[in-house]
């Protein structure tokens, strides 16, 4: 997995690949944030952090984000309720190599399916749409022939999501706070001592010195 770069350069990294009680996937029976949060200003640009092809841009992007069956029941409960204004626009990128990458809450998708992009091209704005507080990026990376991941409960019976989706993998295997463009950590917002399901840490806090 070389070549990757930081999707949102200068930012703050204030959520991690981590446990957290609202998660959407479980791991060792514990649900789990599969992704990292990067946040710069609204309408700053989202780049792609790798070359690769664009599989979907916009609000049904969960459909290229490797669940192990139909999204229908998902959205058509969103057609009922006339709610898909209220989901993420979301770009979805293939490597090429077996990963892609999602990149969630944009303002705007600047990219189209279909689309060849090399690292570090514009691929959408920073925004807040879908379930989010406030303008930021969520970048996450699935494994296309990793092991299947239980989805939470509660979004299988509320929201009818598919039970199992394709391996989240820690953004922070590829990605660095040493390299060009990387976050700084907001102070008190500490990363986990591991890595779920990897037993290790990824975030390594360079040294001042």
């Amino acid at each position: 997995m070389a070549g990757y770069r930081w999707p949102l350069p200068g930012g703050r990294m204030y959520a991690f690949f981590e446990l957290r009680d609202s998660g959407f996937f479980i791991i060792d029976g514990q649900r789990v944030h599969a992704g990292i949060d990067v946040a710069t200003f609204c309408g700053d640009d989202i780049l792609a952090a790798h070359d690769g092809t664009v599989l979907v841009a916009g609000r049904q992007a969960a459909r290229e984000m490797a669940f192990d069956s139909s999204l229908d029941p998902f959205f058509d409960r969103i057609d009922q309720n006339g709610s898909l204004g209220e989901q993420s626009i979301t770009v979805v990128i293939d490597d090429g190599n077996g990963y892609r990458s999602a990149y969630a809450h944009l303002a705007e998708a600047l990219v189209d399916p279909g689309d060849v992009v090399t690292a570090g091209v514009a691929i959408g704005t920073e925004g807040a749409t879908g379930n989010a507080s406030g303008c930021h990026l969520h970048y996450e990376m699935i494994r296309m022939d990793g092991p299947w991941m239980a989805v939470a409960g509660q979004y299988v019976r509320r929201e009818l999501y598919p039970q199992n989706a394709r391996q989240r993998v820690d953004p922070m295997r590829v990605l660095t706070l040493e390299m060009s463009g990387a976050p700084s950590l907001i102070p008190g917002i500490d990363p986990p001592d591991v890595s779920p399901g990897l037993g290790r840490p990824t975030v390594v806090v360079p040294d001042p010195g």
